[in-house]
């Protein structure tokens, strides 16, 4: 009997579908544009999406979560992700923390990428068109806008992705447009070279905004060793935990201490186990006279730790800050 039970198990689950597991969750805001990252260990297979009064609803399938509430440290974007199971997959709400002029969701390679607008202040949320797929694996999302995304060399690649010459939509009104065959006066020549770049560029994929990237790198101190690279490596991956490590070394060597510790906090915020933010942190927060927030990030660095050594080192500076 307890034979046939165990082959009955084995069975099941082997029938079962794979499914990908929630492993990380970021969001990014820089001027008016953000970014908000949700990963799976595997590939979700559909997606749609629809407004709702406080921000974006997102339903998945081939996906696997448990019911929770996600409460991030920096709620400048989303005060809340309210994570659901269905049948098929999962429900996720995100309740923005400012109100959105417009928002995107679309199939990543390993998740789902939005990005949103904020809107003007006093403005309320403004609802989205609900997408709804034919296919789903090969489903590649139509801006919701009118006015495409800037180039963005930096989030997780688009999962199969179509040929470069294959439009996006066929809906008139997101297609870029040549310029109209009316007769007009020729322009200098300091004109011509002005107006060719933009009558000659190719529609750019959906991505994030020049300008987040142009902002991350501006904030870069100059003539700091390495701080250019920083900048550059920032710009081409912003979900890179290197780059913005070194991104935050060069800010708090150039004298931006306050931007850097945002960095290691949001760092931390999505990663608690990161034992290398939570160590850089504490040297910011013993610079500062935090003594005590100090210690307990030693010590929450010692928990964490990679190896014996590391976690002694780590918990030898949280002693030499003396008791709690």
């Amino acid at each position: 009997m307890m034979r046939a039970l165990i082959f009955l198990c084995l069975a099941l689950s082997m029938a079962s579908p794979a499914h990908a597991e929630l492993r990380d969750l970021r969001a990014r805001l820089s001027g008016q544009e953000g970014l908000i990252w949700i990963a799976f260990d595997g590939q979700p297979t559909l997606l749609r999406r629809q407004a709702t009064a406080s921000g974006l609803e997102l339903v998945l399938e081939g996906v696997s979560v448990n019911s929770r509430e996600i409460v991030p440290r920096d709620r400048d974007l989303v005060t809340a992700v309210q994570v659901e199971p269905t049948e098929r997959g999962a429900r996720i709400e995100l309740v923005a923390g400012q109100a959105w002029a417009t928002s995107e969701a679309e199939l990543r390679e390993g998740g789902v990428l939005v990005r949103v607008r904020l809107a003007q202040s006093g403005a309320s949320v403004m609802p989205v068109a609900t997408a709804y797929p034919a296919t789903a694996p090969d489903w590649q999302p139509t801006p919701t806008t009118s006015q495409a995304p800037a180039a963005m060399h930096t989030a997780p690649p688009v999962a199969r992705a179509p040929s470069p010459s294959a439009p996006r939509s066929t809906d008139p009104a997101v297609q870029p447009q040549a310029p109209a065959p009316t007769p007009r006066p020729t322009p200098a020549p300091a004109q011509a070279q002005a107006q060719a770049p933009a009558a000659s560029q190719p529609p750019r994929a959906s991505s994030m905004p020049a300008q987040a990237a142009a902002m991350a790198a501006a904030a870069l101190p100059a003539g700091q060793p390495g701080c250019s690279e920083a900048a550059a490596a920032v710009e081409a991956n912003p979900w890179d935990d290197a780059s913005l490590m070194q991104h935050a070394r060069c800010l708090s060597g150039g004298g931006d201490t306050a931007s850097a510790i945002r960095i290691y906090e949001q760092m931390l915020a999505f990663e608690p186990e990161n034992v290398t933010a939570a160590l850089a942190l504490a040297d910011l927060r013993l610079q500062q006279g935090d003594r005590a927030a100090a210690r307990t990030l030693y010590l929450r660095a010692a928990r964490h730790a990679n190896s014996d050594a590391e976690a002694m080192r780590a918990r030898g500076q949280a002693e030499a800050l003396g008791p709690e």
